[in-house]
């Protein structure tokens, strides 16, 4: 059984995902959490924690570091990920997402950490063609959907599972399509910053979305939890990317996208949302990859989730809403990163 007082070792303490896990951890009075850094990571999303994590400056792809880190650790939440859809991040990819897993569960093994909570994605699940509805149990596939991501984050858990083959007890999350606020130029909240900016475009596709604070929230569960060895799909519920976008748009009193793109107009789209990078100085936000599954439906099944963890999702308009009334304050304030409050259920 935990105690507070056990050494919980973080990475990806200072990214999105991350850097809510610490704040529920020291929210729920763990005395002892540690988090590994890079000498160059922004310290943004946990400023008003920093002072309450030991911080370990690190690489999880330098393996000599990463052992002298995790000397008397008790338990992991691995939250480091290099989230890309871009074709040149392919190398980093595997080595940070995979390789840097693989360090990590050979270290646990070796070291006997009591458990590991691995931060997935649903990226990582196979996708049948026959069938659209996903669950924990469909099996990975060969497919023109699966971007370089997602292979990362699948070669990635087969990592952790062989650790659970050599003794290792985890527990694997895999969250949908994760809101709410962080860095506004990066990852799903770039969505908000692209809207406001007057992106005028949406897909057909339709997909899963999940709250960080409810990832955060599990991942901080599983410590205590006695299940192991198994995945949870976490996803609050499916959304078409234009339901997405017109309440995106409506929060921030910003006008809905309303031109829905054509398979024939993608490289119309792809050209013109690469003029806006060039002018802005910011990586394009349409990749080939995105735009190839922007018109896919793949719906989530998060059963497992609500029954075994008895998990109540946030309302992802309650996410949106919220991390619109932030975005808003940060706008006046040369777009300053900001973090959600936690929620309490």
């Amino acid at each position: 059984m935990i105690q507070k007082s056990d050494n919980i070792f973080v990475t990806g303490g200072t990214g999105f995902i991350g850097s809510y896990i610490l704040r529920y951890l020291i929210d729920r009075g763990y005395t002892n959490v540690f988090a590994l850094r890079r000498n160059d990571s922004r310290m943004d999303l946990v400023q008003t924690i920093e002072d309450r994590v030991q911080w370990i400056t690190g690489d999880i792809c330098d393996y000599f570091t990463l052992e002298d880190a995790l000397q008397g650790k008790d338990y992991i939440i691995h939250a480091a990920a290099l989230v890309s859809f871009q074709a040149a991040d392919q190398e980093r990819l595997h080595q940070i997402n995979v390789e840097g897993t693989a360090n990590l569960v050979n270290l646990a093994v070796d070291l006997g950490i009591k458990k590991l909570i691995h931060i997935s994605s649903i990226a990582a699940i196979g996708r049948k063609e026959e069938s659209n509805i996903i669950d924990e149990d469909v099996e990975w596939q060969r497919s023109k959907h699966n971007s370089n991501y997602a292979v990362s984050k699948y070669l990635a858990e087969l990592e952790v599972w062989r650790g659970v083959s050599e003794g290792l007890s985890v527990a694997i999350l895999n969250p949908a399509n994760v809101l709410g606020s962080g860095f506004w130029a990066e990852g799903t909240a770039r969505t908000f910053l692209q809207i406001w900016n007057g992106f005028p475009f949406y897909t057909s596709g339709l997909t899963g979305y999940v709250d960080v604070r409810d990832v955060a929230r599990c991942a901080v569960d599983m410590l205590h939890s006695a299940i192991q060895n198994e995945r949870f799909i976490l996803s609050e519920s499916d959304y078409t990317y234009q339901e997405i976008f017109r309440m995106i748009a409506e929060n921030l009193n910003r006008k809905t996208p309303a031109t829905k793109v054509r398979h024939w107009m993608v490289p119309f789209a792809r050209m013109m949302d690469l003029l806006k990078s060039r002018i802005s100085g910011r990586r394009p936000f349409l990749s080939r990859e995105i735009t190839r599954n922007a018109f896919q439906e793949w719906k989530y099944d998060s059963q497992r989730s609500r029954e075994k963890l008895l998990l109540e999702y946030i309302p992802i308009e309650q996410t949106i809403r919220e991390t619109a009334q932030q975005f808003i304050q940060a706008q006046k304030n040369n777009l300053a990163p900001a973090v959600l409050p936690l929620s309490k259920k």
